[in-house]
């Protein structure tokens, strides 16, 4: 048989009692003690949920893997594993969820917390101490897709005998394998790509031996661990996820291409764009893309024009990575508790839309955006000369986006 993760995965026995071909949903709280049983509350464990982490084991190459009840939950599980006095060292443009819990969470349990640009291994070099016991950073922040060089950071990591956790969200654990270069630990959102169908919240912390029991422990005594029935879910949209994958990552690609080809846009950030740092590397080194793109547009009339075209065609949602395609404002929704200077810095400018591609007749999504090109490019020279950057224009447009 042939030992691709996939076909593990959809080959991976389940103990059922009736050899059900479809691992069942043991909508249970407590099991009968009376004769040797593995099982006796499902917070701790569930033989769903045990199928499912099997399998998340194989996406992640991983000797462990646990099921939660979602990516927010994953990141605090791993975070409680520090103590007062450690040192925390987080990417600077990381998850704007991930906010509360260092300043309100960490903070106030005395974790210092250090922000760096993690895209220069060098950076964490000079930032080690002798207090810092983790090192955070996403293998594609978002909404930007900046890549971190995970295999340079493992290095550093291992030498001073630093945890370091990988939030790998918005590349999945069948996109990109974090512990196979070096991470200890890898976490994701799996509420996006791997569910894939919008109806599931969860999260995934996979991890080899160093951590397993610490994790094991936390979530025993936190609660954190998926139901039965979302668990099942996830099982089952795992066996498609391959599938899933490629297409959005086929799409995405054609629709940078083409907006890329159109010269309308200010900006547009996408992790298959190989002229920015470490795109090399990530592409030789991974299964899939995804389905991300980032556009900004020159100014608030090409922004709502803009988003004025995709709106029927894109629902507007927080999350992305479903078979449908989603545009979100991060400015308005992911990033609206950053301060406006924080968000400048971050280079999440108002004008900035995340469009997360889907499934769809790759033929129906190019259309929509191809009509937008034409409409643009007719539009009057004077209507859209304006090419700088207004702050109260962006201010404007942060508004009225929802209005909408």
């Amino acid at each position: 048989m042939s030992n691709s993760r996939i076909t593990r995965l959809l080959h991976l026995e389940n103990d059922d009692a009736y050899h059900a071909m479809s691992m069942p949903i043991y909508q249970v709280s407590t099991f009968d003690q009376h004769n040797s049983n593995a099982f006796e509350y499902s917070r701790v464990q569930n033989p769903t949920r045990r199928y499912l982490e099997a399998q998340l084991a194989i996406l992640d190459e991983a000797h462990a893997a646990f099921a939660v009840s979602s990516g927010l939950s994953a990141l605090n599980i791993v975070l409680s594993m520090l103590k007062a006095g450690d040192e925390l060292i987080v990417g600077c443009d990381f998850y704007a969820g991930l906010s509360f819990i260092l300043e309100e969470m960490c903070q106030d349990r005395g974790i210092v917390i250090r922000q760096i640009d993690l895209q220069e291994p060098h950076n964490l070099t000079q930032a080690i101490s002798a207090k810092t016991k983790m090192v955070l950073c996403e293998t594609v922040s978002n909404p930007l897709q900046k890549i971190a060089p995970i295999a340079d950071l493992a290095k550093i990591t291992q030498a001073c005998n630093i945890c370091l956790v990988v939030d790998n969200s918005l590349m999945s654990s069948y996109g990109f394998m974090p512990l196979k270069f070096g991470a200890d630990i890898a976490l994701q959102s799996s509420t996006k790509y791997l569910v894939g169908h919008a109806d599931v919240t969860s999260g995934v912390i996979a991890t080899n031996t160093r951590f397993k029991e610490k994790i094991a422990k936390i979530i025993r005594q936190t609660g954190y661990a998926l139901d039965p029935f979302q668990a099942w879910l996830l099982s089952r949209s795992l066996k498609t996820v391959h599938l899933r994958m490629a297409e959005v990552t086929k799409n995405a690609a054609a629709v940078y291409a083409l907006l890329k080809a159109s010269k309308c846009f200010k900006s547009i950030y996408y992790v298959g764009d190989l002229t920015q740092k470490h795109a090399h590397w990530l592409s030789e080194n991974c299964e899939s893309l995804g389905g991300l793109l980032a556009v900004e547009c020159f100014n608030q009339a090409q922004f709502e024009q803009f988003y004025q075209k995709l709106k029927s065609y894109f629902p507007k949602t927080v999350s992305f990575g479903a078979v449908h395609s989603s545009l979100s404002h991060p400015a308005s929704m992911s990033h609206k508790d950053v301060q406006k200077l924080q968000q400048i810095q971050l280079q999440v400018s108002p004008w900035l839309l995340r469009l997360s591609i889907g499934c769809e007749v790759l033929a129906d999504t190019l259309t929509i955006f191809q009509e937008f090109i034409d409409e643009y490019n007719q539009t009057p020279k004077a209507a859209k000369a304006e090419k700088t950057e207004n702050t109260e224009e962006k201010q404007g447009c942060k508004k009225s986006i929802n209005q909408y």
